[in-house]
């Protein structure tokens, strides 16, 4: 297995563990949620616990890093887009 194999693997491993937390700890169903909108819905998201478990803090910064490590946008480009957009 080359080393880019074995780099794949890993990110696709760490992805599914990453799935599987936000599914344990995150993903809240079969109740009757009130949402900030006001409307009501079966199923509700609450990243927090997610976020502040230790491995999954580790996994979303790993998935986060993944992802600005793909972009192509100058990062020079992007800080103008976020000052307009605050703006």
């Amino acid at each position: 297995m080359t080393e880019a194999e074995r780099s794949d693997a890993l990110r696709t491993d760490n992805r599914q563990r990453l799935r599987a937390i936000i599914h344990e700890r995150s993903l809240l169903s079969g109740g009757n949620f009130t949402l900030a909108s006001g409307r009501a819905s079966s199923i509700f998201f609450d990243m927090k616990p997610s976020m502040l478990d230790p491995e999954g803090a580790n996994l979303i910064a790993d998935a986060v890093l993944d992802v600005i490590a793909g972009e192509k946008t100058p990062r020079r480009h992007r800080g103008q887009q976020m000052r307009s957009a605050d703006w």
